[in-house]
């Protein structure tokens, strides 16, 4: 066991420092999948799927912190494998009612795989670059999101927006926002979430 949660955990590490290189060597794109990016996603899907199958979930009561985040982190990046991200929510649904401690874990994977599948978010915790800027946007009822965040130990959606802002103006061009859309919908039909 321990190896497998220490695979988890290099496997999420190297997720972030390929993020790092990428975005250092000017790779990185707020409208696009890099393919090395993809690549590493999939191949830590598969480990995460594995883990899932054999062991369960490792919630913090059980395997620590570190494990969970691990986990969480790999999942939330399976964008290309739906039924990885779907094994996923279930799992952290379960642990929620068992009192563990990932209700905004929940959340931001509950509305990445709720916009893939229907093109809303319940809490606005996915958010996009746009003409004016971050915005979380498809937000059903979006007067009482803050509500609904507050429910799921998540800051305001305001609060959310100008952490945002403070490491990127998240400004792109209408073009760029259009072409964005465009490649999104073909990368859901692609990946089989619509």
């Amino acid at each position: 066991m321990k190896i497998i949660l220490q695979q988890l955990l290099s496997a999420a590490q190297e997720d972030k420092d390929l993020y790092q290189e990428l975005q250092k060597a000017g790779e990185w794109s707020l409208c696009g999948y890099h393919p090395r990016m993809r690549a590493c996603n999939e191949k830590n899907a598969a480990l995460l799927e594995h883990f899932l199958q054999h062991h369960g979930w490792p919630f913090p009561s059980q395997y620590g912190q570190a494990a969970h985040d691990a986990a969480w982190w790999i999942a939330i990046h399976a964008i290309s494998i739906p039924q990885v991200q779907k094994l996923a929510l279930t799992f952290l649904e379960k642990g929620l009612t068992q009192q563990e401690p990932i209700a905004p874990d929940y959340a931001r994977l509950y509305d990445k795989i709720s916009l893939f599948s229907f093109g809303t978010q319940k809490y606005g915790t996915q958010l996009f670059p746009t003409p004016t800027g971050w915005q979380a946007l498809h937000v059903v009822e979006p007067d009482t999101v803050n509500i609904r965040r507050a429910s799921v130990n998540l800051p305001t959606l305001e609060d959310t927006l100008a952490e945002e802002r403070s490491y990127s103006n998240g400004i792109i061009s209408q073009e760029e926002a259009q072409d964005a859309e465009h490649r999104s919908l073909q990368f859901l039909k692609e990946t089989g979430w619509r």
